[in-house]
């Protein structure tokens, strides 16, 4: 089971990398990679939690690169895991009223797919290495 998530997590995150290189211009390209590797970041030191809800107020230039990134996991962790830890449609209404349990499983798949996300965003789309 365990390389069946595996494929699907690199799947998915491979298909909105190239989702995010067929719809969008090179410096949202550049913003989205950059907000994969902070994301990753802010999960490790504030939680997934809080580091949703942080980019979910991102407004200005940020927001809408930062929604699609939230978009992009939500989907992830919502319909197309093999195994969602929720099953809602509200990430963050999840989160805060699901279980303990089904909160660590998400934060560990967030991260793990978030891997993924960082790879193939180095590897298609234009990164700025001094972000």
């Amino acid at each position: 089971m365990k390389q069946k998530w595996e494929y699907a997590r690199a799947k998915h995150s491979l298909d909105k990398v190239k989702e995010i290189k067929e719809s969008y211009q090179e410096d949202n390209q550049t913003a989205y990679a950059s907000y994969t590797f902070k994301l990753w970041k802010e999960i490790i030191t504030n939680g997934l939690g809080q580091a949703l809800a942080r980019i979910n107020v991102s407004s200005g230039k940020d927001a809408v690169m930062y929604e699609r990134l939230y978009k992009d996991l939500s989907e992830w962790l919502l319909q197309k895991h093999p195994t969602p830890p929720y099953k809602g449609e509200d990430l963050l209404y999840e989160i805060i009223y699901g279980s303990r349990e089904s909160y660590r499983f998400a934060t560990v798949e967030a991260l793990a797919w978030l891997s993924w996300h960082q790879q193939f965003v180095s590897t298609y789309l234009k990164l700025d290495r001094g972000v």
